[in-house]
């Protein structure tokens, strides 16, 4: 079983903050791409473009210790 320092390790390597994709979506912009679409993966092969009426809200933080804040897109 991995341990909280591992998984959190593993998730520093593999999936992106917010503060993150803020910064790569403002250096889009930057350089005049401020018109691009966002798609998502759906896990399953396909994705789904995300729409002004997508719902964006925080998860549960039951499991804040172990896995640190997740964000729900649906």
């Amino acid at each position: 079983m991995e341990s909280l320092q591992e998984k959190l390790e593993n998730n520093k390597k593999h999936i992106m903050t917010v503060q993150e994709l803020a910064d790569k979506l403002k250096a889009l912009i930057d350089q005049g791409h401020g018109d691009a679409m966002i798609e998502v993966d759906d896990n399953f092969g396909g994705s789904y473009s995300l729409s002004k009426n997508t719902k964006i809200e925080l998860e549960s933080l039951e499991h804040v210790d172990l896995y640190g804040k997740w964000i729900f897109i649906g």
